[in-house]
């Protein structure tokens, strides 16, 4: 598809190209018109900078790797989309309707304050969620959290909470003027349908966590975009984890777990050497934990190729410690044929049968794990 000049000057002009690089490293000014960073873009790491990114001209350019453009270029290999991808991505940043969009611009802007009110909605959801750990009904949370050995400041930085009460968090929202629509549309409330025996509609909607521990999902633009849950203990037809539903906002195999701090890890060390790839939420904070800050989750067996491209985006190396069951090791197969089809450097932790990277680190001392973990990760 073309595009007219006017359609896409105006689209860039919306998107200030510092504006979004800025979503994807920190930017630091040098000059008038000049912001310099250690580059961002897939396949390269340094630790001087040599990105630079020109306002006035609004291009960027990598005198390390070579590549260079405008922002459109930019979100293409950013994201790993094609010209048009790139150009309906910004497109929705800007709130602007493309030319075969038959919608007008009032509808294009309902849209987007729609979505922000969903985003409102699940950060919301994360403090009410925090704010349960605090109750005495939280006592069991307490401990289970004590007895997996995870400590406050942890705690703190995953945003883990808990979900008490079946309605809380329903008539919390209600509080806060959100309306059942929105909390089913974002995925924190399920409704149940039923009827009475006069068959009068006494349907009602609930929280989709109900009696678990809670860690909220973050993209790497710091959004609060669904929850993953964890019973405390085993019950009968009550699945072990859980995550919210899909929606717009959570496509659970273009998600991973972890993501936003593993951006912040390079952003600060200006380039990572290898990501450490695991299964599940648990898995992941105790490694972070244990000082093992570059990982994140596929939350699951099933790594898709989206992932696998969202880990390249980071380091060239990636490091995979599935589960030591069956299925993790199948899992593993799987990942080092897509991690390799996407040009990366694959290693494999291979874990005792049975147990799992949280296992070893509550079960081993944390000298040992450190040194194991330091062996592996770099032979």
């Amino acid at each position: 598809m073309a595009f007219d000049e006017k359609f896409i000057d105006e689209l860039k002009q919306k998107n200030n190209i510092v504006d979004v690089v800025s979503k994807y490293c920190v930017l630091k000014r040098r000059g008038s018109v000049n912001h310099w960073a250690c580059c961002p873009l897939p396949g390269h790491s340094e630790k001087t900078p040599s990105f630079t990114v020109n306002e006035a001209g609004q291009f960027f350019k990598c005198f390390g790797c070579g590549k260079g453009g405008d922002v459109i270029t930019f979100v293409m290999i950013m994201e790993n989309l094609d010209y048009l991808g790139a150009i309906r991505l910004l497109a929705e940043w800007a709130g602007l309707a493309l030319p075969d969009d038959d919608r007008d611009y009032k509808e294009i802007a309902k849209e987007r304050s729609d979505r922000d009110k969903l985003l409102s909605l699940l950060k919301e959801t994360a403090l009410f969620y925090v704010r349960n750990l605090k109750r005495n009904e939280a006592a069991p949370f307490i401990d289970y959290l004590q007895k997996r050995g995870f400590d406050t400041k942890t705690v703190t930085t995953f945003g883990m909470g808990a979900s008490i009460d079946r309605f809380e968090l329903v008539n919390h929202l209600s509080a806060k003027g959100y309306t059942y629509e929105e909390m089913l549309k974002c995925g924190v409330c399920k409704k149940k349908e039923r009827t009475d025996e006069n068959g009068k509609d006494t349907s009602y909607i609930y929280d989709d966590q109900w009696g678990r521990l809670v860690v909220p999902i973050i993209n790497n633009l710091g959004n609060v975009i669904a929850f993953g849950g964890r019973v405390l203990e085993a019950k009968p037809n009550f699945a072990k984890y859980k995550n919210t539903q899909e929606t717009s906002l959570f496509v659970k195999n273009r998600t991973l777990y972890n993501l936003n701090n593993l951006k912040k890890l390079k952003q600060a060390q200006g380039s990572l050497s290898e990501i450490i790839m695991v299964e599940g939420y648990m898995d992941t904070i105790s490694l972070y934990q244990a000082g093992f800050k570059n990982v994140v989750a596929s939350m699951g067996t099933s790594l898709t190729v989206e992932q696998a491209r969202m880990v390249k985006r980071y380091a060239d190396t990636v490091i995979v410690s599935y589960d030591g069951d069956g299925a993790g090791q199948s899992a593993t197969i799987r990942g080092l044929e897509i991690f390799q089809k996407e040009g990366l450097n694959v290693k494999v932790v291979t874990l005792p049968e049975g147990l799992d990277p949280d296992d070893v680190i509550k079960n081993t001392a944390q000298t040992l794990i450190k040194n194991f973990w330091t062996a592996q990760c770099h032979s």
